[in-house]
């Protein structure tokens, strides 16, 4: 399963060949260019990679560590490389701690065994009753704003 945000497609490291699949049918270039930036942040980073988001408009890929996906509902994208289709990457510190991936369950295989995929699921559908307003907001992902979100329907993170 693949996760979409408006043009951004979101797939979690256990789910890699399903967004391989999805940039064949947008840009064929796009899964030489994810091959060469997961060698390289294996190569230079010291991170474990856990997401990949694509984005499908300009074929920008980025590849983001979550160090505590397993762990928390949201986790927070804590180190971001971005890879232009032009060949050049740079480190996103703007994007770095401060964002959070939404409905984790959407990135991962079907059969991923990390976190209970059916309670992420059921959790997801009732916040987003809880606070659909927010839900349709593009802040949603910030992690500050999300945490005012919990906050203000008295959830711990």
């Amino acid at each position: 399963m693949l996760r979409y945000d408006g043009d951004l497609v979101y797939c979690h490291r256990s789910n890699i060949d399903e967004i391989k699949k999805f940039m064949k049918t947008v840009d064929k270039d796009a899964i030489d260019r994810l091959k060469a930036a997961m060698e390289w942040v294996s190569s230079v980073c010291d991170f474990k990679t856990n997401i990949i988001i694509y984005n499908q408009k300009n074929g920008i890929i980025y590849i983001g560590s979550c160090p505590d996906w397993k762990k928390i509902h949201e986790p927070v994208l804590k180190d971001c490389y971005i890879f232009r289709k032009d060949g050049t990457c740079r480190y996103s510190e703007k994007n770095s701690g401060h964002w959070i991936i939404h409905e984790k369950w959407k990135c991962v295989a079907s059969d991923y065994t990390g976190f209970n995929l059916d309670y992420e699921k059921k959790r997801a559908d009732w916040l987003r009753h809880q606070n659909a307003v927010m839900y349709s907001s593009g802040n949603i992902d910030r992690k500050n704003v999300w945490e005012k979100v919990l906050k203000s329907l008295n959830i711990d993170k």
